[in-house]
């Protein structure tokens, strides 16, 4: 005999049911609207024996409790009595209209297919239809064809763009521009260029905002300012990405190869908006171009951060050190040259140094950068370099300096797996005694200077112009 739960709960004026038939044929049918209707929406569920049905039923209830509603007729599991009834129309979020209780639980567990039927309910009671799309996905049925149509709406006629789905919403997107700023322009907004009007066609779909991982190739430029000006703007301005995980603005763009010539500019709003950020990558310099800005960084989640530049703002650096990261264990950094917009200093780095927002890093990179003897003493004191397994100072201009000071601080670099000293100027006589001196050192695949007819070594960063 059929088994029926039900649950309710206050939306402003309106009070919603929702309920659960559990059936002897090993199913269950959801079922929801206003009290006092039949209900607009049911789906079964198949399951292959009894156990698994009552614990799919379980979680699907569990989950409704965590939004709100409330059993109607049965005794409240304690767990679900602490919570108040949450108005579903004060859950929506200003910036988006999302359910930040759903979207932290999919963040948390982004591969539970039980939790995406769940969202997906939500969304159809609240009339948006791609829930379907949601539903079909999480129930082991791929919606290709809606897929493919949604991607050719959302991209149009921007080359060089993909779009990667999971569970009915898009998993990883692309956009990276081969040649011109291909693609039709947005009829709706004359001041976007197609690259950024894609970008936001993307985002403001209910599919798009809950992408995980998103990649912005270099748009295309008439000029030499290489930016991501117009792009940056669309990404803040979209509202919460809950899902967002990575974002990598590092692509190469066959259209220009001059790391000095692009900026990145002003990602200060970002941390807002994607509170799930693990990893951030960036490419840009402040020469010619609008430097790098990250504001207040506020990343909880933050795993791994990479800024590659030829002129990096001194502004990157002390943001970083004065962040809270609790979860960061990658930091790399390229630093470059005053020709090409360095502004940093190495007491830029004291934050950094000094090591307090960090307490889990593992990998530090001072890369690209033109200091030698300055550097090494003052890692040489920093606390954070207690507590690294790797420290990266590749890719710069070290030489005689440098392995003197090596040589002299010895004791305080011994300790790590990898002291990484490679793609440097080091002579073969310098690369033996500091290897003998500190064993974890990497002095292979040396640089060698340039030998003009003045006579002078002229030496440079690996990543400049």
């Amino acid at each position: 005999m059929a088994k029926v739960r039900r649950y309710e709960q206050i939306d402003g004026n309106v009070t919603k049911f929702w309920e659960l038939e559990l059936r002897e044929e090993i199913s269950f049918v959801a079922r929801w609207g206003k009290v006092g209707a039949a209900g607009r929406n049911e789906r079964n569920y198949g399951f292959p024996d009894q156990a698994a049905q009552i614990k799919a039923a379980d979680k699907l209830i569990a989950e409704k409790l965590e939004t709100g509603f409330k059993q109607v007729g049965g005794k409240q599991p304690k767990t679900a009595a602490k919570e108040k009834p949450a108005k579903l129309a004060n859950a929506k979020r200003t910036t988006g209209g999302g359910n930040p209780k759903l979207e932290a639980m999919l963040a948390d567990n982004p591969d539970d297919a039980g939790t995406w039927q769940v969202y997906a309910d939500w969304l159809l009671e609240h009339g948006e239809p791609w829930g379907e799309v949601i539903a079909t996905a999480a129930n082991g049925k791929r919606p290709k064809a809606r897929q493919n149509t949604t991607a050719h709406e959302i991209l149009r006629a921007l080359e060089g763009s993909s779009l990667e789905w999971r569970f009915g919403t898009v998993d990883r997107a692309s956009l990276c521009p081969e040649e011109a700023d291909s693609g039709e322009g947005d009829e709706h907004d004359d001041k976007l260029t197609p690259y950024a009007a894609t970008l936001g066609r993307l985002l403001a779909h209910p599919a798009g905002r809950l992408v995980r991982e998103l990649e912005l190739g270099l748009p295309p430029n008439d000029d030499i300012d290489w930016a991501y000006d117009t792009v940056i703007p669309t990404l803040v301005g979209s509202g919460t990405l809950p899902l967002l995980r990575v974002l990598d603005l590092t692509p190469d763009a066959e259209f220009m190869d001059q790391d000095s010539w692009r900026a990145v500019g002003d990602l200060s709003k970002l941390w807002a908006i994607a509170p799930q950020l693990r990893e951030v990558r960036l490419k840009g310099s402040g020469n010619d171009g609008e430097s790098t800005t990250l504001g207040t960084v506020v990343a909880p989640f933050l795993e791994k951060f990479i800024h590659i530049s030829s002129g990096l703002s001194k502004a990157v650096p002390v943001s970083l050190g004065k962040a809270t990261l609790p979860e960061l264990r990658h930091l790399e950094l390229y630093i470059g040259q005053e020709d090409y917009g360095n502004t940093c200093k190495v007491k830029s780095f004291a934050g950094i140094f000094e090591g307090k927002g960090l307490p889990r890093l593992e990998y530090l990179a001072i890369a690209n950068s033109d200091w030698e003897k300055e550097l090494i003493a003052a890692l040489a004191k920093a606390p954070i370099v207690k507590r690294l397994k790797t420290l990266d100072l590749t890719k710069g201009v070290m030489w005689r300096e440098a392995a003197q000071a090596l040589l002299e601080h010895a004791s305080a670099f011994r300790h790590l797996e990898l002291l990484d000293l490679s793609d440097n100027y080091f002579d073969a006589e310098s690369c033996k005694a500091i290897k003998k001196a500190i064993p974890c050192a990497n002095v292979d695949d040396q640089k060698e200077s340039d030998d003009p007819e003045d006579g002078e070594s002229h030496r440079y960063v690996t990543v400049g112009e």
